[in-house]
């Protein structure tokens, strides 16, 4: 190849990479300012939501009581599904004489009418104090009217209360280059 060709060629390539790191700035700078108004406008937070994690052995509505707190509604963070169902695969359920379940003291017609609560009490029991500790946590939902940081300091006052914070928001912080 000749000696122009490839000063021609390199040329090219020169101001291609020129133009797209100019033009790549400047969607990046637009992209950026347009990410600091998102967050000026967004709270940092869930609004009306609090994350809660009681101490062990704690029912939450006792403590909600207490602290004189009413919520809309209070859910466990993690499900208890995969806890309940993996139970009732492990557990060997048997019928007593007069062919039905006995389950926590109770009797149930079919496996299916005993309470997930009441299946999740008992396999609770035999978890790791690691595991125990996810089932704790639960975001509880503010009626209007009841603040966010209002319902944190009335919390933070019980001592079965490990800790009480805004369910705040995530975001990402950067992308992948896809080019």
């Amino acid at each position: 190849m000749g000696l122009w060709l490839r000063l021609v060629i390199n040329s090219f390539l020169i101001g291609f990479m020129a133009l797209f790191l100019f033009f790549n700035s400047a969607v990046n700078s637009v992209v950026l300012d347009d990410r600091e108004e998102q967050r000026e406008q967004h709270p940092k937070y869930a609004p009306g939501e609090v994350l809660v994690k009681f101490k062990e052995g704690v029912e939450p509505e006792s403590v909600l009581k207490e602290v004189g707190l009413v919520v809309e509604s209070i859910e466990r963070v993690h499900s208890i599904k995969f806890a309940v169902n993996k139970f009732k695969r492990d557990y060997k359920f048997k019928k007593d004489s007069s062919g039905l379940y006995r389950f926590g003291g109770k009797q149930y017609k079919n496996i299916e009418d005993i309470p997930d609560e009441e299946i999740f009490k008992e396999a609770y029991k035999q978890m790791s104090p690691m595991r125990k500790s996810l089932y704790r946590s639960y975001k509880i939902v503010l009626p209007e009217g009841i603040g966010v940081e209002e319902a944190i300091s009335k919390l933070k006052t019980n001592f079965n209360v490990e800790y009480a914070q805004p369910n705040y928001l995530m975001e990402i912080q950067a992308a992948p280059d896809v080019f």
